[in-house]
């Protein structure tokens, strides 16, 4: 980078006095001072030449590596970030779109449009597991703070594509529990319905992140499915705080009907007992299984049975009052 080599002393040092390098995929990396008066005019320069060439849509990452004591503005790092985000937004105006990863929000609140809310998503049921727990404590975020950002909407697996390969050459890794990166197997078509019924009830963004061209009528179906049944703001885990290591009820409101999620995190078969007037629906006209494309009873949803690591996404249309014995009047 010239700026780098002509500017060494707009880069963040350690306490010794040492540049701060971090090594991610692409290489060795400085850090810039965004509190330094030449990095912030070389931010804005940035910035404004990209929304000149027509960019309205701007998505910045690896924030997270701005760190140390010694700022120029003798700030922290909270305060050197938050400036940033400052600097960004003046640059490229109100009217462009702005989405970041690993923003907090003491640092990115009322400056984003949306943030990351799990880490990276891949094809591994590993990936879609730990993403479901890290999204379902941030749910309230949506639409309060910013539009949650659940990574990407992929679609992929044997059932879907005619891809050939799903990913890059990768070394196999057992699954051990979480954390984990790419490990165990490539997802299967239920796995992968399980993370679009998330993409659905966090009601946040959705981003398409598959060779389009290569998907098939199953995996456009999936992709269609999440367009027309996203909610306009999330869905609560309702059971966030119970022994269940991720919440597998997860309930949804709009004007006319409710989204109920019901997931099995398991390993093997799991049957769960739906009561509608505990989840506080106390009316319905009519109950449609989203993924099965049927009509349901009342009596047909009391206990559900899920495969492992399957989601059942329920639509209640609301209607008339439930009587006490599970039937509607």
């Amino acid at each position: 980078s010239v700026f780098v080599r002509y500017h060494p002393d707009c880069l963040l040092k350690d306490e010794k006095g040492n540049f701060i390098i971090k090594e991610f995929a692409y290489g060795l990396s400085y850090i810039l001072d965004p509190t330094h008066p030449e990095v912030q005019n070389y931010i804005r320069k940035v910035f404004k030449n990209l929304k000149r060439c027509g960019f309205k849509y701007f998505k910045i990452d690896f924030v997270q590596i701005i760190e140390g004591r010694n700022f120029y503005s003798g700030e922290g790092p909270q305060a050197a970030l938050r400036k940033s985000l400052e600097l960004i937004r003046e640059s490229i105006g109100k009217d462009c779109y702005l989405i970041s990863g690993c923003y907090s929000l003491e640092t990115g609140a009322g400056l984003l449009d949306a943030a990351r809310v799990s880490a990276d998503i891949h094809n591994f049921f590993s990936h879609i597991r730990r993403s479901a727990k890290e999204i379902s404590a941030r749910f309230w975020l949506n639409k309060n703070i910013w539009n949650n950002d659940p990574d990407f909407l992929i679609v992929r697996c044997p059932s879907t594509t005619d891809e050939k390969y799903l990913n890059r050459p990768y070394q196999v890794c057992p699954y051990r529990g979480e954390p984990s990166w790419m490990a165990g197997r490539e997802a299967d078509l239920t796995e992968i319905t399980t993370w679009a019924s998330v993409i659905i009830l966090t009601g946040g963004e959705v981003v398409l992140s598959d060779n389009l061209c290569n998907l098939n009528n199953t995996g456009w179906k999936i992709i269609e499915k999440v367009i027309e049944n996203r909610l306009s703001k999330s869905a609560k885990p309702l059971d966030l705080f119970s022994e269940e290591e991720i919440p597998s009820i997860w309930l949804g409101e709009e004007k006319n009907y409710y989204l109920v999620g019901i997931f099995n995190w398991e390993d093997r078969e799991k049957e769960i007992e739906l009561n509608l007037e505990c989840l506080g629906i106390m009316s319905v006209k009519k109950i449609e299984s989203v993924w099965e494309e049927r009509e349901l009873k009342i009596d047909d949803i009391k206990k559900i049975c899920l495969l492992p690591h399957q989601c059942k996404l329920l639509k209640i249309i609301k209607g008339n009052k439930i009587k006490n014995t599970g039937k509607i009047k």
